[in-house]
């Protein structure tokens, strides 16, 4: 089976899919049952930060598959060539490269209309600086909900000096086996 050179164009925001045909060398589809899949999409090959295809069997048996990516990740893809590949691993753990390429990522005027709409009891949610992991959090000084870095939620957690103690005592629990403190008390 020879590797799909596929080169693919999509729109920052919004909902992109394909769907490979797979065969074996003799031309008759590759059956799929076993099977499972992954594939990838990062600014180039060595890139850290990457998103993950959704990947759904349409018909194992004659080797239909389909990738996609919604608009909620595809808003945050880096602008300009991107590149991407899609593997298949079998029953036996054999893994093969199916296609490979690259996505064009052109940007979009009317970005995150979908996601910074009002949401029931929400009010107006701002989506600017959204990482991986972020959470969503309540700022009194903007009166909005924003998506803030965990470690912010953290550090303000200890703002009033009163942990909950439920908490410190967790946190005193596993570190009393990992830690020897014999300064006092914790």
């Amino acid at each position: 089976m020879s590797v799909y050179a596929a080169n693919f164009t999509l729109d920052k925001g919004t909902d992109f899919e394909t769907e490979f045909n797979l065969t074996q060398d003799d031309g008759s589809p590759l059956n799929l049952t076993g099977y499972i899949g992954a594939a990838k999409i990062r600014k180039h090959p060595t890139a850290s930060k990457y998103n993950t295809f959704d990947i759904v069997f349409i018909d194992r048996p004659s080797g239909r598959v389909k990738l996609s990516i919604g608009s909620s990740v595809t808003s945050y893809l880096s602008s300009g060539r991107n590149c991407y590949d899609f593997f298949i691993t079998d029953a036996t753990g054999k893994v093969t490269k199916i296609a490979e390429g690259s996505i064009l990522v052109n940007d979009s005027v009317t970005l995150g209309f979908a996601d910074s709409r009002n949401l029931e009891g929400l009010g107006s949610i701002d989506i600017t600086n959204v990482g991986d992991g972020y959470a969503l959090m309540y700022d009194a000084s903007v009166q909005r909900y924003v998506f803030v870095n965990p470690d912010t939620i953290l550090s303000k957690s200890t703002d009033d000096d009163d942990l909950p103690d439920d908490f410190v005592d967790l946190l005193s629990q596993e570190l009393d086996d990992k830690v020897d403190l014999d300064a006092g008390e914790f």
